[in-house]
């Protein structure tokens, strides 16, 4: 008997170790698949804390005849199916007159309706493989976990979601620039859009610090701007940039609390 099958067996004699010996190499896949589907760091640790509870539950019924991994990508898709469906899933939208860190902006190009998106830390997926075969194996592709295919996801109906990822189309692009800032619903189309933003922004700002790590599998800046009075570098924001080939084709600007995540302080000391 393998390795697998004697935890398999221990719980179905409900053995609450072996299944966390079971399927802990794959929970961070499935927190990745529960993240393409919601675009929610928060809803997506939910959904997996969920999913792992319900296939605890339903394990008694698990006759192997598909593996492990099949089985917990079938409860996760069922369980984020189900908080799509939900109506207790309300995402956050700015009060209104909100802005980006209290600076003036320009008129935006559009309303944006994914304003409950979140970053996800590219250390999260490190040490990930994508040899397996079957469409689940493949989340870690950098086009998998872009803001642009995660936004792109959220748009479309519950189930068109589940057979869009479960199905791992991987080849969406950005044609042009686009700025964003969940969740502020406001957007900037096109070159001339978003150079209005910044020159508007920058307008206002006299110093700042960009502090390098990665998002979504792509380049992201933790922003901090001056605070004379202090004088300190305080956390303003968290930048993600999309790229394809030598171009950036979207910015996505989120607020200072996605800090934390990416193990970036609040504040920098005014020397750095």
């Amino acid at each position: 008997m393998t390795a697998a099958s004697e935890l398999i067996v221990r719980c179905r004699a409900g053995d609450a170790e072996a299944f966390r010996e079971l399927v802990e190499p794959f929970r961070r896949e499935l927190m990745v698949h529960c993240y393409r589907f919601l675009g929610s760091m928060h809803d997506a640790e939910d959904a997996l804390q969920e999913t792992l509870f319900d296939a605890w539950q339903g394990f008694g019924a698990f006759e192997a005849r598909s593996s492990v991994r099949t089985r917990l990508y079938r409860v996760a898709t069922n369980r984020c199916l189900k908080v799509l469906r939900s109506a207790r899933r309300r995402p956050r939208t700015a009060a209104p007159g909100e802005d980006a860190a209290g600076f003036e902006l320009p008129e935006p190009s559009a309303h944006g309706e994914v304003v409950w998106l979140e970053p996800y830390p590219d250390v999260l997926l490190e040490g990930l493989s994508d040899t397996a075969p079957g469409p689940e194996a493949r989340y870690e592709s950098r086009q998998a976990i872009s803001l642009a295919f995660v936004t792109a996801v959220q748009l479309l109906p519950p189930r068109q979601r589940a057979v869009l990822i479960l199905r791992d189309v991987l080849g969406y692009r950005a044609d042009d620039v686009r700025l964003t800032m969940p969740p502020v619903p406001a957007e900037y189309l096109g070159c001339e859009a978003v150079a209005r933003f910044h020159s508007a922004v920058f307008s206002q700002i006299t110093r700042y610090r960009l502090v390098a790590t990665r998002a979504n599998g792509q380049p992201a800046f933790g922003v901090y701007l001056l605070d004379r009075r202090t004088p300190a570098w305080h956390g303003t924001g968290l930048m993600v940039l999309t790229l394809a080939a030598d171009r950036i084709t979207a910015l996505t600007c989120f607020d200072s609390s996605h800090l934390s995540r990416f193990g970036l302080p609040r504040t920098l000391p005014f020397e750095h």
